[in-house]
């Protein structure tokens, strides 16, 4: 919205359990909050600020259990357990898993296609990429494996001197799954799923 000024107004920021202030100038706050000393407006109110804290808490130490309960052990339990995991999700561009990113099994299951895995992002393992927090987001071990497959697939076309329309025309022909819920590879799917 904007005023007369020609300044942007704030919109009206939603605080959990459906609770709202509105930021635009002349209105009243509806529950306690703290002025922000650096931009001179109210800022989060306090209960929701604890509640934050609390939530993320019980959320990392979920995330943690879920993970062991799944047979995990390392980094991804180590990232969960200091929040930075925040969702037990598969964090692929592309998810294969036919029920969503959310659902995991054991890996002590005997076929392990669905259980959490860790994927050296953004500096791949085959590129020297080193198992760290700041090199790993959690995938399902087939969303891993195939992407792993189609970048060696569609990289080595590259080198070839192959178009990405030729690449996408070579990935049907031979039936390579395309991406979940597509059926045709096409230019753009071939340059996303080389490049992400």
């Amino acid at each position: 919205m904007r005023m007369g000024s020609g300044r942007r107004q704030p919109p009206l920021a939603k605080f959990g359990a459906g609770r709202t202030y509105d930021f635009r100038e002349g209105s009243k706050p509806t529950h306690e909050v703290e002025m922000d000393p650096v931009l001179g407006r109210p800022g989060i109110p306090a209960f929701t600020r604890e509640q934050l804290c609390q939530d993320r808490r019980m959320a990392d130490e979920s995330v943690a259990d879920r993970l062991r309960g799944f047979g995990v052990k390392g980094i991804l339990v180590q990232m969960a357990e200091r929040g930075q995991i925040l969702e037990l999700k598969c964090e692929m561009p592309q998810c294969y898993h036919p029920n969503g990113r959310d659902k995991f099994e054991s890996l002590a299951t005997e076929r392990r296609l669905w259980a959490p895995s860790r994927d050296h992002y953004p500096i791949l393992s085959s590129a020297g990429g080193k198992l760290r927090a700041d090199n790993v987001r959690l995938s399902h071990i087939e969303c891993n494996q195939r992407d792993h497959t189609r970048r060696k697939q569609i990289g080595a076309l590259l080198l070839a001197g192959e178009s990405l329309e030729g690449i996408a025309d070579t990935l049907n022909r031979k039936k390579t799954p395309a991406f979940h819920g597509t059926k045709r590879w096409t230019a753009a799917m071939v340059r996303e799923a080389y490049v992400s």
